[in-house]
């Protein structure tokens, strides 16, 4: 199938889907790539980390002098946590893969840059049992490592155009 772009001398010029990138050049990610992103990438992240939270719960490290306000964190806060770091991660990545000609290899370098920076809050807990503190930060490799696993599964644009060449979905 055939498709009408610029090029970069501003004259039409006609491309398939199926052909690689030129240098320079980004890429479109399917709605189906980032489903499957978003499908494993967000129940598997919030599985393991209330798995992670109940454990650590029932341990008794989740207690209220942990947190400035006295107020223990809660399963509703692990979830949203976790949904808006999944969501937020999909949009960069959907982002770099417009922005970038290597979205995936990119994205892991972001990733990785924002999970040392997110260490730094669960590091800085005053009077946090050592426990709590790396129960958290777990929580936060969980949840980078899934979403870049994720990407290099289903989001790397050369895999994605093998399986639309190949006219399957998975």
């Amino acid at each position: 199938m055939a498709t009408r772009s610029v090029g970069s001398s501003g004259t039409p010029a006609t491309t398939t889907g199926a052909t690689a990138p030129s240098r320079g050049s980004t890429t479109r990610v399917p709605w189906r790539a980032v489903g499957k992103i978003a499908g494993l990438c967000a129940p598997v992240a919030l599985l393991a980390n209330l798995m992670l939270y109940v454990l650590a719960n029932a341990a008794g490290w989740f207690e209220p002098v942990t947190r400035p306000h006295g107020r223990p964190i809660t399963e509703v806060e692990v979830i949203v946590a976790t949904l808006v770091a999944v969501v937020t991660a999909i949009g960069a990545y959907v982002a770099l893969a417009r922005l970038t000609r290597h979205p995936a290899r990119n994205f892991t370098f972001l990733a990785a840059a924002v999970l040392v920076v997110s260490i730094f809050p669960p590091a800085t807990l005053r009077n946090a049992p050592g426990e709590l503190v790396a129960v958290l930060i777990a929580m936060h490799l969980v949840t980078a490592g899934l979403c870049v696993a994720a990407v290099w599964l289903f989001g790397r644009p050369e895999l994605i155009r093998e399986r639309e060449k190949a006219g399957t979905n998975a």
